[in-house]
């Protein structure tokens, strides 16, 4: 039997939606997590969480993660990140810092509205710091926040 979905919306909801989808199931079938398409990287929010805190996001039958999505309102998904496609750490500013910082990371996609976007980040993050305390700012020493890595020059 295969699923189907119907989607309502304006043309560009329905696209996001029907691409936010296709990247999900695509992990689901496959068990491991999936890149975000090119168009989806600026239409959402991508959060490293520590290996250690993804259990406690999850929650018991993923119902911490449920939880956080119903209540901002977002899609949020394992999302495959630049570290698991470049094992080479001489290339890759995260693998180095995450080597640094003893700890591996994954990351997640959330997917929704602006704000929604915003809101499940803060409560993503949240969560990870009441578990990891100072893994932002251990991030943040080392020149990695959020999205962006900032220029030492500045």
């Amino acid at each position: 039997a295969v699923p189907c979905v119907v989607l309502a919306g304006s043309q560009e909801q329905r696209w996001r939606a029907a691409q936010i989808l296709k990247t999900f199931a695509q992990g689901m079938d496959s068990r491991q997590p999936q890149a975000l398409p090119a168009p989806l990287l600026g239409e959402s929010r991508v959060v490293s969480v520590p290996k250690s805190v993804m259990p406690i996001l999850l929650g018991k039958q993923s119902s911490s993660l449920l939880h956080i999505m119903k209540s901002t309102q977002t899609v949020i998904f394992p999302i495959k990140g630049k570290d698991d496609d470049e094992k080479d750490l001489d290339d890759n500013l995260h693998g180095l810092l995450d080597m640094m910082m003893n700890e591996e990371v994954r990351e997640v996609g959330v997917m929704g509205a602006s704000w929604s976007c915003m809101a499940g980040e803060v409560k993503v993050r949240a969560l990870i710091e009441s578990h990891n305390e100072g893994f932002a700012a251990k991030r943040d020493e080392a020149g990695v926040e959020g999205q962006a890595v900032t220029d030492p020059s500045e």
